[in-house]
């Protein structure tokens, strides 16, 4: 995750999806939800089995759980995903995101668009 100016508030919440059908949208369908403080130190760690997924993580600034979008649906909140898609609007695809975990140990490198 890049660093955000100590001037921010919220919490962090990552979330990870192995369904396409639940990406991004459906949070409550995420297979893993993690809630980190702001200035959580890295790495983080997640056990997963082998296989794809798509991460989603966003900075809850406002403490309702959700990532705010204005009325063309744009984020409001600094928020990053897996893959890093190309803007479009509507949320970005799985096959966008999607990482594959094979290794024991993957690595993946977040960068945080504001």
């Amino acid at each position: 995750m890049s660093p955000v100016p100590r001037d921010r508030k919220g919490n962090w919440i990552l979330f990870v999806y192995d369904n396409p059908d639940d990406f991004p949208t459906r949070p409550e369908k995420a297979l893993v939800k993690r809630i980190l403080p702001l200035h959580t130190p890295q790495p983080v760690r997640i056990s997963l089995p082998p296989g794809e997924y798509a991460v989603a993580l966003f900075l809850d600034e406002n403490g309702n759980g959700r990532i705010d979008r204005n009325f063309l649906g744009i984020p409001t909140e600094p928020y990053a995903l897996s893959g890093h898609p190309r803007f479009h609007f509507g949320p970005p695809r799985f096959e966008e995101c999607k990482i594959n975990v094979q290794a024991p140990e993957t690595v993946l490198l977040l960068r945080i668009a504001d």
